[in-house]
């Protein structure tokens, strides 16, 4: 009895002691940084203030394109990956309800029918039976030292880590449908681009050709013509080959065999509102869905543990047993009921619950180091995206800045040719010097876009601090 009591209460002293530190806490042990280093960056270059709205809304309002917007709207709702994840999130949600039927006592009734005819009179002195008997059985394994309860809290917060999984996945499909359709987009207007300068290509090589023929020009002048064009040539069969892929890769996105949608060259000019971040204190990493499924997993690490090492004490567990004996041609009425409990202590199957509970203090370990890895990819994620969104604008302002000097250049010269001051060979190549400058202000605009996308995929699509709770 005394080994009973000194037991029961180093156990809740043990359970009251050993708990985890609050979120905030956890974050700061890890070592993350009071405020990020690129916050004065991203004030410098907001542009709209977004108000606190779920992840979805967010990027609706950052990008306002209505076909993205269906496109995102189909992902989420057939994405095969999503799908599996919600499976999961069903198992998890099952496993919550089996662990907490498991504290409560279980009951089960039998029903038997026993006959037997005439075939048996030389062996029985009854050899006429015919009996029927009910019995409810029930068995509870008293929770006293709260191993049950400590693996009903870890089924808990798995349940919770994976609805923040799937809350993650969701915002990464949203990134990849995004990133996906603005390079098709990119991809539909370099080629028709590629198209132009190869005809001028064609009719420089022409030109060229025919002044060699007399004389004008010697034949390195000729083949660097001919390899001009047949780089262009083969830079349009990669341009068309990755329009393939990227096409292909965002049906996968959508579970759908093909997709009727036009993607209208024009838009790729039409960046995003880059957001004003108000704050970008280490809190901001708790708005991130896969800190918080971190967080849960680590909390389910800890109760496994806890639960494995509750398992190496007693257990007191209580059964019995109610029957009634309901037909017999011996008669019927006879009710017999049974009431046992019993303290167990293992003893030969100690080895395995202790391997199993330095298995669960292993798998703690590794939730810990798990958490520390995706705080480093977190903190690491929103830094790079922050500078990468200032070099990417700077890119564009530089690219817009050469489109439109190129574009007037070509004006200028188109009025030089009409005045017979050049011949075509120079208004050409003055021509395609304008579509290249075209192609690096569509390549910039795609860069400024995709660095908004991963800013949005950095921050999970909530750019306000966490509120305190």
């Amino acid at each position: 009895m005394k080994f009973v009591l000194s037991t029961l209460a180093f156990v809740i002293f043990f359970t009251g002691c050993a708990t985890l530190p609050k979120d905030d806490d956890l974050i700061t042990q890890i070592g993350v940084p009071k405020n990020f280093m690129h916050q004065k960056t991203l004030r410098t270059l907001g542009q709209k203030n977004i108000d606190k709205k779920d992840y979805l809304q967010t990027f609706f309002d950052l990008f306002q394109d209505k076909e993205l917007e269906s496109l995102i709207h189909q992902a989420l709702k057939n994405n095969t990956n999503l799908l599996t994840l919600e499976s999961k999130i069903a198992q998890a949600r099952s496993n919550v309800k089996i662990s907490t039927a498991n504290l409560f006592p279980s009951a089960s009734v039998n029903l038997n029918y026993n006959y037997s005819d005439r075939n048996y009179k030389n062996v029985q002195v009854n050899y006429n039976q015919n009996s029927l008997n009910a019995a409810l059985s029930l068995s509870w394994e008293v929770d006293i030292f709260g191993k049950l309860s400590a693996l009903r809290k870890a089924n808990v917060q798995t349940y919770l880590a994976s609805q923040q999984t799937l809350e993650n996945a969701k915002v990464s499909l949203i990134a990849d449908v995004a990133t996906y359709y603005f390079t098709i987009l990119q991809l539909h207007q370099m080629i028709e681009i590629n198209k132009s300068i190869i005809n001028n290509l064609e009719d420089i090589f022409l030109i060229t050709e025919q002044k060699y023929k007399i004389g004008l020009v010697d034949i390195s002048d000729l083949s660097t013509a001919k390899n001009n064009l047949l780089s262009q040539k083969n830079n349009l069969l990669s341009l068309e080959y990755s329009l393939e892929q990227n096409q292909n890769a965002l049906l996968v996105l959508l579970n759908q065999r093909e997709y009727n949608f036009n993607f209208d060259n024009e838009k790729i000019f039409a960046k995003a509102q880059i957001p004003i971040i108000n704050s970008m204190s280490s809190r901001v990493l708790l708005n991130r869905p896969d800190v918080s499924s971190g967080i849960y997993t680590l909390r389910a690490s800890f109760y496994t543990k806890t639960s494995k090492q509750l398992a190496l004490l007693p257990s007191l567990s209580i059964n019995g047993s109610l029957g009634e004996l309901l037909l017999s041609s011996a008669g019927a009425g006879q009710l017999v009921w049974q009431i046992a409990s019993s303290l167990a202590m293992p003893l030969l199957n100690r080895q395995s619950l202790t391997q199993a509970y330095i298995s669960a203090k292993e798998n703690l370990k590794q939730a810990y180091y798990s958490f520390q890895n995706i705080i480093n990819i977190a903190i690491q994620e929103i830094n790079n995206a922050s500078i990468n969104l200032k070099t990417s604008q700077e890119s564009f302002q530089n690219s817009k800045e050469g489109f439109r000097f190129f574009a007037d250049v070509l004006e200028n010269t188109k009025k030089r040719r009409y005045q017979n001051l050049i011949d075509d060979l120079l208004l050409l190549e003055v021509e395609n010097n304008y579509y290249q400058a075209k192609n690096n202000l569509i390549n910039a605009s795609l860069q400024l876009n995709t660095a908004i996308i991963l800013l949005y995929k950095a921050f999970a699509g909530n750019f306000n601090t966490i509120e305190e709770k």
